[in-house]
């Protein structure tokens, strides 16, 4: 930290100037500045730790053939593998656990009060256990009680109200004959079409062996056959709140008959602005004795305050627990750290379904806009995948078609947004992807909670950029949930899946397109190579026509990510990677090129700032190498400089990340040049000179933001010219960490002691 002892303008602040590293002559930053140069020699930049290190590579460098041929000292080690650089787990994340009939928390449904036809029927289907949340809710539903509920999702919450008060009302319509026209004495609400169609089949299924009257009302759908319905009579209505306010104004719908009400996913429908038309329809159902049950997989405030208004002596049941997350358990939660660029980030999310999906398994891509999702859709990286659209432009006849196709898997990748991520129960989505980040921790509960449902575990993998990570750390928080976060997969691990799915692809293709094809492959077979013709379809077939070698911290391509470790796990130094990058260079036999370039450029980057600080210049991007490798690598590593807490290193990070954008400016625009922005900044005045304004304005930085960069470049430079000059580099950062005018204060404070002392002897 030093403020810059030289007149600057009075627009800015006057308090120390935070700056990412200490003033030093260049050579004491030799082995940060040779991290960084070895990462900018084909001119980009990606982060950096001590352990690893992304260099530039040719497309045919594979990772492991890089380490095979590097030799270390005696006590040190080489080990590569993406999945070993991020500690993956390596268990199968589609081992569904064998229930335990023993299992106190599961216990068998027929030993609860449900009639022997239902109990058969369910079996039938494979359910024989209740989970959780069914086996501590059923009694007191099936008793009459109010009941507040959270579980989380994909646990069975729909079975859990469903089974207990159609049980119940069956019960209740035994001693009353059904008439015709008759109201519906059960309502639930939910806050999507999908999700009442649905649960209106679930209760339907239920309701079946009662002769119930069940019938789902949503928006999309015709008013007719609704209007029909409610002539001859319901028992149980399934509904989103705007079309049952529709039928409560045309008169054609009375709730006064109601004996039970279900608000499910009660809290989706406050962020989906049915907050009115739930409230209305709660006042519209007068009955006194009429039994209400909310449930949700969160509880904000305003779910509380129904339950004030509307229940009565409500039993609150929450299978998350305090504390707990109220994301699914059965689901591994992962971040992947991809680049910045659209480009890269749409060809990464690829490769993550290529890797972490499973064999017929489905995949949701979630994403922020209807947009976003069509372009996706008609991306040349994904159009292996054959991914289809779900939003909310599309007809309900359009989505339920999409989401049948869905389900009986005649595609298996989804890209919908947030439309999908409520109540869509579909088998054997063992993966969803969040290309970005979730507006609020409720939407990623509900988005990661389309897998590891029923029993079954599954994956949720969230893409995120560098300039992302503090959202990614605060959703950790907020949502409590722990991401194992890892760079994307690498290009031989891609090439490894891609081959192990293109063949089973090959099941998909009909016969009568088949044959269309048939003189070609066999012309193809009358060849030599035909192990080769064949490789180069499946290869094709998957989308992989060229090898792109990638870093696997950051997803940049071009680059080749090495590890180094110590074989007696010391901790190695930057110092220690270019030295066996170095030797890397020498010892290679095979593609010299690449890793003798990056040795080479990196020296060249390095020299050329030793010579210019020994003469006392440093060029602005000198500035931005060295200010970057402090940014990145926070003291650590770097002779004479102090090693940052976390906290001041995520300040400096970013800080940094502001910095990069005034630098994306002044690298393009020939108007901002350096020295004349100085000048700008030296020449004093109450507001900020024309280029500093115009920098500010393209940069999208404050004015403020922009002189301070400004200094600390000019500070930089001016601590080099004295150091260069002979000074002492420690009085030179004392006096440059000085603020202005602080030396005078002190030498007249000195003599006012001195004149004191004198007059008293």
């Amino acid at each position: 930290m030093f403020a810059l002892a030289l007149t600057t303008a009075s627009w800015l602040p006057t308090s120390l100037v935070p700056t990412p590293f200490t003033c030093r002559a260049a050579h004491h930053q030799r082995t940060a500045v040779q991290c960084v140069a070895a990462e900018r020699v084909d001119g980009k930049s990606t982060p950096f730790d001590d352990e690893y290190i992304s260099i530039p590579g040719d497309e045919e460098v594979e990772a492991a053939d890089v380490l095979a041929s590097l030799a270390l000292d005696d006590d040190g080690g080489i080990a590569g593998d993406s999945e070993k650089l991020w500690a993956l787990d390596d268990d199968d994340p589609n081992a569904a656990p064998t229930p335990d009939p023993d299992d106190p928390d599961r216990p068998p449904i027929a030993m609860f009060n449900v009639d022997e036809t239902t109990v058969t029927m369910l079996a039938e289907k494979g359910i024989t256990h209740f989970t959780p949340i069914q086996a501590q809710s059923y009694d007191m539903l099936r008793a009459g009680h109010d009941m507040l509920g959270r579980s989380r999702t994909g646990t069975g919450k729909t079975l859990a109200f469903a089974l207990p008060l159609v049980q119940r009302l069956a019960e209740e319509q035994r001693r009353e004959r059904p008439e015709r026209g008759r109201a519906p004495r059960m309502l639930v609400l939910v806050p999507t079409r999908e999700l009442a169609k649905q649960v209106g089949e679930v209760i339907q299924m239920l309701g079946r062996p009662h002769r119930m009257e069940v019938h789902t009302f949503t928006g999309g759908t015709p008013y007719p056959p609704q209007e029909r319905a409610l002539r001859n009579g319901i028992d149980v209505l399934v509904g989103t709140p705007g079309r049952i306010i529709d039928h409560l104004n045309n008169g054609g719908l009375l709730l006064d008959n109601l004996r039970h009400v279900v608000l499910d996913e009660a809290d989706e429908m406050l962020n989906m602005g049915f907050k009115e038309d739930v409230e209305q329809i709660l006042e519209a159902a007068s009955a006194q004795d009429r039994q209400t049950v909310l449930f949700s997989a969160t509880h904000p405030p305003w779910v509380r305050d129904v339950s004030r208004q509307h229940q009565t002596d409500p039993i609150e049941i929450d299978a998350v627990g305090k504390g707990q997350s109220e994301a699914a358990t059965s689901v591994d939660h992962r971040a992947v750290l991809t680049p910045a660029a659209e480009t890269a980030r749409c060809s990464t999310l690829a490769d993550v379904i290529a890797v972490y999906g499973t064999e017929n398994a489905k995949t949701i891509v979630f994403t922020s806009t209807k947009r976003e999702v069509d372009e996706l859709c008609a991306s040349s990286a994904l159009s292996a995948l054959s991914p289809q659209a779900l939003h909310g432009d599309f007809s309900q006849a359009q989505r339920d078609l999409t989401l049948r196709r869905f389900r009986e898997g005649h595609f298996n990748v989804l890209v919908a947004t947030d439309v999908a991520a409520r109540g869509i129960d579909i088998q054997g989505i063992d993966l969803v992807v969040q290309y970005r980040l979730p507006q609020d921790p409720d939407s990623y509960v509900h988005r990661s909670g389309r897998t590891g449902r029923a029993g079954r575990t599954g994956t949720s993998l969230l893409l995120y950029s560098e300039r992302e990570e503090r959202e990614v750390t605060n959703l950790e928080r907020r949502a409590n949930v722990r991401f194992v976060k890892s760079g994307p997969p690498s290009t031989s691990t891609v090439m490894a899946a891609a081959a192990q799915l293109v063949p089973r692809r090959l099941k998909a293709v009909e016969p009568k397109v088949q044959k269309y094809f048939t003189a070609a492959a066999a012309e193809l077979l009358a060849g030599d190579d035909v192990v080769a013709h064949v490789a180069q379809a499946l290869a094709l077939v998957a989308g992989k026509v060229t090898l792109t070698q990638r870093s696997l911290l950051t997803g940049e391509e071009g680059q080749t990510t090495l590890l180094l470790e110590a074989s007696d796990g010391s901790m190695l130094t930057a110092g220690d990677a270019m030295a066996a990058i170095n030797r890397l260079g020498k010892t290679s036999s095979g593609d010299e090129a690449a890793p003798k370039a990056v040795s080479t450029g990196a020296d060249e980057v390095v020299s050329g700032i030793d010579r210019r600080a020994a003469s006392g210049e440093v060029s602005f991007e000198d500035f931005l190498t060295m200010s970057s490798a402090f940014a990145k690598l926070g003291g650590k590593g770097i002779p004479g400089m102090p090693t940052l807490t976390d906290a001041q290193l995520a300040e400096t990070k970013q800080k940094f990340l502001k910095h990069e954008k005034i630098v994306e400016v002044m690298l393009e625009d020939e108007r901002a040049n350096p020295e004349m922005l100085i000048e700008d900044l030296k020449s004093g005045g109450a507001r900020p000179g024309p280029r500093i304004q115009r920098l500010a304005v393209a940069s999208g930085q404050p004015e403020t933001e922009v002189g301070l960069f400004l200094m600390q470049f000019e500070a930089m430079r001016e601590s080099t010219r004295r150091i260069a000059a002979g000074e002492d580099p420690d009085e030179v950062n004392e006096s440059m960490a000085t603020p202005p005018g602080a030396n005078r204060a002190a030498k007249r404070a000195a003599a006012k002691r001195a004149q004191k002392a004198k007059t008293k002897k």
